[in-house]
């Protein structure tokens, strides 16, 4: 028997879907790092689309992966599994910007999605060099 997988009910739409912390916290972890969803599959071993079903809950990780991860982001399992705001690792984020990520998680999802946006720009223009 299939299960179904997480997806949008009674018309709606995708980007409706509140999020949860894996996902979330993947997306924002591999924005603060730089990466884009390519790169971080290749640092994890995974691929491209992975990543995608990953950060819009399309798609649950195994442990395995969860792990592979973590490793290549250089933050816990137990931070990308909504445990804990706080990361062991070196490299961690800082405290305001977990500050501001806690902010952002209280934000219906369209808001979250504008703002993420907005980060994806501004790191975009950074890594070619403007401002």
């Amino acid at each position: 028997m299939h299960q179904k997988k997480p997806g949008p009910v009674n018309g709606q739409k995708h980007s409706a879907i509140k999020r949860t912390p894996f996902g979330m916290r993947l997306s924002l972890a591999r924005k603060a790092r730089g990466l884009s969803q390519f790169d971080l599959g290749i640092k994890a071993g995974l691929s491209q689309r992975t990543i995608v079903r990953y950060e819009r809950d399309f798609l649950g990780p195994s442990i395995k992966a969860i792990n592979k991860i973590a490793k290549a982001l250089n933050v816990s399992t137990n931070f990308l599994l909504g445990g804990s705001t706080s990361r062991t690792n070196k490299g961690d984020v800082k405290p305001y910007l977990l500050k501001h990520f806690n902010m952002l998680q209280e934000l219906p999802p369209k808001e979250q999605k504008k703002i993420l946006d907005m980060i994806e720009i501004a790191a975009a223009k950074t890594k070619c060099g403007g401002r």
